[in-house]
């Protein structure tokens, strides 16, 4: 199975939480749940690798494309919109599945870690793993500047704020097949999001009976130009600039499925708007 792409609330430029990633889910499945040929985009809160592979996406102009990517590549694929609760709870995919993959702004869209992570390894098939490839959540707490803004540790707190011209920012490292310079309208929607520290969201894993295999974290960020100071690499990177300590801007963790039961902890309380 698998968790799903999402972008950081906020308005490039105005603000330290800037221009945040595009949602990109890559993959595809092949009849046994494994990754397989081309990736496809689903711009949602969620999407799943398995005997089929499902995404979630916002508008049905993302879910045609998937659906003629997938056609296109010969790859057996269906793909959903739908609420990241309802497809975990298996109303529309009622398989189990062999990965779990999110990718860049899967995270910061859930307001309850804990819950969302038992009920991901609850569709898990025996064995199966989780993969997430996240901006690191301390990249929050920098503006452009690289001067502390946001607090790390935010319990409780909604952020809400629009989604800035993330694509334009990242000058065509997020539009490989050709990028056209030029200012977006603004955007006055905002969207909602909520600060999770590694520690939560390594807590949430752990606690929902999930062994941790691997945690990562990398010096840049792929793609996506998080702040406006970033600078460009090869590879369609951003990473802080000549003068600047270098800063952890992306986290990645895999875990597996395992026997241990899950753990409830009374304490916690998701955040509130």
């Amino acid at each position: 199975m698998c968790a799903t792409p999402g972008i950081r609330p906020s308005a490039v430029g105005r603000s330290p939480r800037s221009s945040a990633c595009r949602r990109s889910c890559g993959g595809a499945g092949d009849g046994r749940g494994l990754p397989r040929g081309a990736p496809w985009t689903a711009p949602a809160p969620c999407a799943a690798l398995g005997p089929w592979t499902s995404g979630g996406a916002s508008t049905r102009r993302a879910l045609a494309f998937a659906r003629q990517l997938a056609d296109d590549s010969g790859l057996h694929a269906t793909f959903h919109q739908a609420d990241i609760k309802a497809f975990l709870a298996g109303e529309l995919e009622p398989q189990p599945f062999d990965v779990a993959f999110g990718s860049y702004g899967c995270l910061p869209w859930i307001d309850d870690l804990p819950g969302f992570f038992s009920a991901l390894r609850a569709r898990l098939a025996p064995g199966g793993r989780v993969v997430v490839v996240e901006i690191h959540p301390l990249a929050w707490s920098f503006d452009a500047r690289f001067q502390l803004a946001d607090p790390y540790f935010a319990p409780g707190r909604l952020f809400s704020q629009p989604v800035g011209d993330y694509v334009g920012a990242a000058a065509g490292a997020l539009s490989p097949s050709g990028h056209l310079p030029g200012a977006a309208p603004d955007n006055p929607h905002p969207a909602h999001a909520f600060q999770h520290t590694v520690a939560d969201i390594v807590t949430a894993l752990l606690d929902a009976g999930l062994e941790l295999e691997a945690l990562r974290e990398w010096p840049y960020v792929n793609g996506c130009r998080v702040h406006d100071g970033l600078v460009p690499l090869e590879g369609r990177r951003f990473t802080t600039p000549p003068g600047v300590p270098s800063l952890p801007l992306m986290l990645g963790l895999a875990a597996r499925s395992s026997g241990r039961p899950a753990v409830s902890r009374p304490g916690y309380a998701p955040p509130r708007s």
